[in-house]
């Protein structure tokens, strides 16, 4: 694809800590893995896999199913010359169906998605370092 960022898809891999690949035919963005989870001491595996993507030159998108009505929409973009990565929680549940949905509504902005995901948003998160997020909404 050209024009394509590879630090933009980097940026993705590195917040999900899943290896993605981008197919040169339908310019659709693939990965899946498993994460464990470590809460309270009782550990889960937790699965992803991206259902969703959309590559533009607003910001790379991704929606990440991941565990019953859970689900990610993560957006990398360039800001100020670095790279940005927000974190949108879903609730499935209020959402339309989420796979395929970046490829039918063939957003040109990422306020575009937000928007049309708002009902099932439950947390936003923005990430500032390596191993750092802060809550927005």
């Amino acid at each position: 694809m050209e024009g394509l960022t590879r630090p933009l898809i980097y940026a993705l891999a590195d917040a999900l800590g899943m290896e993605l690949f981008v197919d040169k035919k339908t310019h659709t963005v693939l990965g899946e893995t498993s994460r464990d989870v470590n809460m309270g001491g009782l550990r889960l595996t937790v699965p992803m896999k991206v259902v969703s993507s959309a590559l533009t030159p607003a910001g790379y998108m991704l929606l990440v199913k991941v565990l019953g009505n859970l689900a990610l929409l993560v957006v990398s973009r360039r800001v100020g010359g670095k790279d940005a990565v927000d974190l949108h929680v879903l609730n499935v549940a209020k959402t339309d169906k989420l796979a395929g949905y970046l490829e039918r509504t063939k957003p040109k902005e990422v306020i575009d998605v937000t928007k049309g995901l708002r009902a099932g948003i439950a947390r936003s998160f923005v990430k500032l370092t390596k191993n750092d997020w802060e809550l927005v909404a």
